[in-house]
């Protein structure tokens, strides 16, 4: 317990007094020092954007590595009487949403459903994923300024989700909007809040509507909107149910099949910014008392396009993007993570994947689904039968028993195996997955899935789901050898080395590391100018590829944000410039970044310097055809494609970057020069 103390002794001043470096995002301002502006960098300050960067990054690292320390010792003891815990729970910080702890500036929250509102622990940590979502959502808005927001991380760990929040100066008194009562009193009493959440709201798309008292707000009525006394800054918290809610599902009788769905069934930002019509986030609650059937008609018609015509246009471009996929030989793992991203972007649910396998007309795409489907099944019954195992004092082996023998019945070839594939695993899979199916689909055969369903694949992609952690000699084997599940007993107690927790965090650790990364690769670059040594450009070469696995992670995190898109296409197309380390082609590595550039558009159709910069990417992309002329005119009409189409939306826009004319330049000499290529074809 040493480090504990350590830990409680040294981190303390980081997450509570914020005196080294001020960490209330967006702007990551540093000492009074702003280097960001609107999340943009200034270019004349470029040492203080890289020491901000750098200081976030380790901030962020060090909050995460604290946060999961004493929460595998929280989630540890979570059966323990409370005379016996290491770290004992604070019944001074409120009863509502279960025990809370606080240790080095962290406050603790376990995600479970303790007053029965979610209908299972499993749904109350979907809450809490919103809670990180809607975060990352609010952080990335333009319209946020001197709003302040914490640290924060979920920790998946042996069966339950542990909330962690950095501590904020806040307290019941310095609430100036929203409730602290769950909606009772709601108040809006601050003319410039007031301004910052109707703007913010406009821009993601969200209506105001009055409170069960009268107030009127935007966003949920139970969101908190806070100034402290201490440094009179505007802290944000409780945002877990800004997105609206869809319509619940009904029965015959019109009573809702699915309990509390408006707490954890909500639409993705990405959807709700793009729809035609602002929803209220109190639609289809208690909360949503004023005006309630215009609110909930508008969710029900969202809903009713979002089911029957948007995931049946997702699934036709998903079978598209597999077909490409398939022809480039990609890893079936990076298929089915390019898949979910796609889901993402448009807006839809991975609960919905069950929709798009009905939708879907590729045999193969369907393949892949179902072990999405599966696999995301086995890890919440893994993370169930844990949550089951009770022990007063601190043991290992009970847990790594309970996961090895579910996943050899699960994985294994053994009539218990079949069993569960046509009893509980079914049952999960169509209440997770399996809602909203039209009528006339028949229920699916899960026998026939077990079949079906490569088992060296589905063991891979539980383990990129988990905190798993095997031997190198059993990932070796099952990753590839099918026969290996052809046995009762695949995997031995011994091949699990231990259960690591699994934590989700804020984006802007991640990117944070990236940027700094990338803004010591670009340093090299302009120091050598182009005249490098073979040490320097694999240098250049290793910190741009590790640029690009850090800007990967911070995407998984906000896929439909379109700035982090451009972010990974810039660095990809970086790579395929200076990378002489063998470990992708450079045709590869475009082909990816123009698929990011074209995430980044179609998230963002206002922003028409994508448009450039996809056309630049194809350009470049052709030149590494030569030996294949038909495909490297077939790119060059792309690129040409792209680029006028740049030209002629910039024109239409009335708003007009600051750089415009230079851009146009750089079109017109792109364009001009891919006509001269085009005519060498003739």
């Amino acid at each position: 317990m040493e480090y504990l103390r350590y830990c409680d002794r040294e981190k303390k001043r980081a997450f509570v007094g914020y005196d080294e470096i001020d960490v209330l995002f967006p702007h990551y301002e540093l000492e009074g020092d702003s280097p960001f502006k609107n999340n943009c960098i200034t270019p004349k300050r470029e040492l203080s954007v890289m020491r901000a960067y750098s200081e976030i990054s380790s901030l962020g690292k060090d909050f995460i590595s604290t946060a999961k320390t004493y929460g595998k010792v929280i989630i540890s003891e979570k059966h323990y009487p409370p005379h016996k815990k290491t770290i004992k729970p604070r019944k001074d910080l409120g009863r509502a949403g279960g025990e809370k702890y606080f240790v080095a500036g962290i406050l603790f929250k376990f995600s479970v459903d303790t007053h029965g509102l979610y209908n299972g622990d499993i749904y109350a940590s979907k809450a809490a994923g919103h809670d990180l979502k809607s975060l990352i959502t609010l952080m990335e808005c333009e319209n946020v300024d001197r709003l302040c927001f914490p640290l924060m991380a979920l920790i998946d760990y042996k069966g339950f989700r542990l909330e962690c929040m950095s501590y904020l100066p806040i307290s019941n008194d310095t609430l100036l909007y929203g409730s602290s009562d769950g909606g009772k009193n709601v108040v809006a009493k601050n003319d410039r809040v007031n301004t910052i959440m109707k703007d913010i709201a406009n821009e993601i798309n969200i209506k105001g509507h009055r409170a069960p008292n009268g107030t009127f707000i935007h966003f949920p009525s139970d969101i908190e909107v806070h100034q402290s006394m201490n440094d009179a800054r505007y802290y944000i918290i409780d945002y877990s149910r800004i997105f609206p809610p869809v319509y619940p599902l009904r029965n015959g009788d019109n009573h809702m099949i699915i309990k509390g769905g408006h707490l954890y069934r909500l639409f993705r930002p990405e959807f709700v910014r793009n729809w035609n019509t602002a929803l209220s986030s109190d639609a289809c609650c208690r909360m949503g008392k004023h005006r309630r059937p215009v609110h909930d008609l508008e969710i029900k018609e969202a809903t009713e396009y979002y089911l029957h015509e948007l995931i049946p246009t997702v699934a036709a471009e998903i079978d598209d993007l597999l077909h490409i996929s398939m022809m480039q030989n990609s890893d079936e793992i990076e298929i089915i993570q390019d898949m979910k991203e796609r889901l993402h972007i448009n807006g839809v649910n991975i609960r919905y994947m069950g929709l798009v396998h009905c939708y879907s007309l590729d045999t193969y795409c369907k393949t892949l689904i179902k072990v999405e489907i599966i696999a995301r099944s086995i890890k919440n019954m893994i993370s169930i039968e844990l949550s089951k195992i009770k022990y007063g004092i601190p043991l290992e082996e009970p847990y790594r028993k309970v996961t090895v023998d579910f996943l050899n019945t699960a994985l294994g070839k053994s009539h218990t195996s079949y069993l569960l594939w046509n009893t509980k695993l079914k049952e999960n899979v169509l209440k997770w997955f399996w809602h909203s199916i039209p009528d006339d689909i028949e229920e699916p055969d899960f026998g026939a899935w077990k079949e079906e369903i490569d088992p060296c694949l589905l063991f891979r992609r539980v383990i990129s789901l988990t905190g798993l952690v095997f031997t190198s000699r059993t990932l070796e084997e099952l990753f590839v050898d099918r026969s290996s599940f052809l046995k009762e007993y695949p995997i031995e107690i011994s091949d699990l080395v231990s259960i690591e927790p699994k934590v989700k965090h804020l984006h802007i650790v991640s990117k944070a590391e990236g940027m700094v990364l990338y803004g010591k690769a670009k340093t090299l670059i302009n120091q050598t100018k182009g005249d490098t040594l073979d040490a320097t450009q694999r240098e250049i070469s290793r910190l741009l590829h590790l640029a690009s696995i850090k800007f990967s992670e911070a995407l998984e995190f906000e896929p439909g944000n379109f700035k982090s898109q451009i972010l990974v296409a810039d660095v990809l197309v970086e790579r395929s410039l200076q990378d002489i380390s063998n470990r992708d082609s450079p045709e590869e590595v475009l082909i990816k970044a123009c698929k990011k550039y074209k995430n980044a558009y179609n998230l963002r159709p206002d922003k028409h310097g994508i448009l450039l910069k996809l056309g630049k990417a194809l350009r470049l992309l052709s030149s590494h055809y030569t030996h294949n002329p038909f495909k490297s005119e077939e790119i060059l009409r792309r690129a040409l494609e792209e680029l006028n189409s740049f030209k002629v939306k910039s024109h239409r826009s009335n708003i007009k970057p600051k750089d415009f004319r230079e851009k146009e330049q750089e079109s017109d000499a792109l364009i001009a020069d891919i006509n001269l290529q085009l005519k060498d074809y003739y």
